[in-house]
């Protein structure tokens, strides 16, 4: 009997990725749980693991080969009958300079975003990204060959290029490093991030190295599919900068959305003295370990969204879809680009619950071990700059989904209670909201109802009259 390793899906905007490298080789013996592959995404780099225990018995797409989501990219001959050939499913291998992103649902176990790109420390960092699982899977057989040239008279990296990992690569173009010179540290001689700043440390003193220092470190958007970006780094020649792949990709993904998508947006104060109040005594008390106010923020949402429908929906295929689950995407700002790991069925979680899974879920993000389906089936995201001296956050929306909340920080202000001025804490909240799907009256009403809950916070650890 055999077993197809096909190309996983490890967000909901991938619709292809690049094979960099095989762990095994034809004829070898692996178990389940072994890595096998590492693909490349327009966000992370992943290592592919074996769902069962067989032979490699073919591989289809070789190492520089570009695959669609779905595609095979290997056979595993478990020792029975013999196997059928996946040649319909996938093509030929393709140069290393194809620029893969795109994503199926299956055998993604680990993945390092961009690999060496370090975790930014904000634990409620602000941008965002993800979106609802669609539930469609690429057609198999799609398949796409690297092209000789990028179009722009640039030739396409041969396959024997050194091997590197995506950081590595733009790092080295920012700073004239010739990758060809560099000895590689990581596995099997892989070039890494740390080997190009050895190297470009080493020679000091030009332009380019000066401004490899600046990677740009642009605002968050949403995301359009990735092939159609360029993976050689390019210049801005208005502000001498260079942006990375994953930039790039944000980039062109936040104009679509904002182009494509009627944003509108409401907005209301929140007077936080009672859930601050709340939340500093958990926390001294210890009594959920780990609790931000970003956590309290989710819970507020996954009570209040049940029953606002239109808000926990999608826009897809010119339709749009209710969701019965409340799944929340919290945007994760990293060194040089975003993730948004996704919490699932947020309604039926207690607030420990809550705060173990949110707490684990960002952790391996940062860390970049995420699993296959944390950045997909997103229904709503969160983008809190709470940790910042900002007042306010005007997201832009996760298409396909139909609503992002925007929180800026708590901050001491003159209020008027009675009649009278006083002094308390608030934090603005904005809602941004797909005209096609919600009208301002229901998002008016969501976002009330979800104010009434964090002025009111004791409901937030509460559940069937119990601390949850």
């Amino acid at each position: 009997m055999s077993v197809e390793i096909r190309m996983p899906k490890l967000s909901d905007n991938m619709e292809e990725g690049t094979v960099i490298r095989w762990i095994v080789s034809k004829g070898q013996s692996v178990a389940a749980g072994d890595p096998i592959a590492e693909v490349e995404t327009d966000k992370a780099d992943v290592e592919i693991e074996a769902e069962d225990s067989g032979v490699v018995s073919e591989i289809v797409v070789q190492a520089g080969g570009v695959a669609a989501v779905g595609a095979v990219l290997a056979v595993l001959d478990g020792g029975g009958e013999s196997t059928p050939s996946a040649g319909g499913d996938a093509g030929a291998a393709a140069d290393e300079s194809g620029d893969g992103a795109n994503e199926d649902d299956g055998g993604a176990r680990r993945a390092r975003p961009d690999r060496d790109a370090a975790a930014d420390d904000g634990a409620e960092g602000a941008a965002r990204d993800g979106t609802e699982d669609r539930g469609a899977q690429a057609p198999r057989g799609e398949q796409r060959r690297a092209p000789k040239g990028d179009g722009h008279g640039r030739e396409a990296r041969a396959e024997k290029a050194p091997l590197a990992s995506p950081v590595a690569r733009d790092l080295a173009a920012q700073r004239g490093v010739d990758l060809s010179r560099v000895r590689g540290s990581g596995p099997g001689g892989r070039i890494v991030k740390a080997d190009v700043e050895s190297a470009s440390a080493a020679t000091p003193g030009s332009a380019q190295t000066e401004r490899g220092a600046a990677a740009a470190r642009g605002e968050s958007g949403d995301e359009e599919r990735g092939s159609e970006t360029e993976r050689a780094t390019e210049v801005r020649p208005d502000a001498g900068e260079t942006m990375s792949r994953m930039r790039r990709t944000i980039a062109a993904r936040m104009e679509k959305s904002k182009r494509e998508i009627p944003h509108f947006y409401v907005r209301t104060d929140v007077e936080a003295d009672a859930l601050m109040n709340l939340y500093e005594t958990i926390r001294a008390d210890g009594l959920v370990p780990g609790l931000t106010v970003t956590h309290l923020l989710l819970r507020a949402i996954a009570l209040a969204m049940p029953n606002h429908r239109r808000l926990n929906a999608l826009w897809v295929d010119d339709s749009i879809q209710l969701m019965d689950d409340v799944n929340i995407g919290v945007v994760v700002a990293l060194d040089d680009g975003l993730l948004v790991p996704v919490v699932r069925r947020a309604q039926a979680l207690g607030l420990r619950d809550l705060v173990e899974q949110t707490v684990a879920l960002v952790d391996r993000t940062r860390k970049g071990r995420f699993r296959s389906d944390d950045l997909t089936g997103g229904t709503i995201s969160v983008s809190n700059i709470g940790m910042l001296d900002v007042d306010e956050l005007t997201p832009i929306i996760n298409a396909p989904q139909a609503s992002i909340l925007g929180v800026g920080a708590v901050r001491e202000r003159a209020l008027v209670r009675n009649g009278a001025l006083v002094a308390g804490r608030s934090m603005t909240l904005t809602l941004a909201c797909d005209h096609r799907v919600v009208n301002g009256v229901e998002a008016g009403r969501f976002l009330e109802e979800l104010k009434h809950a964090l002025e009111k916070p004791l409901g937030l650890v509460m559940s069937a009259g119990r601390v949850s």
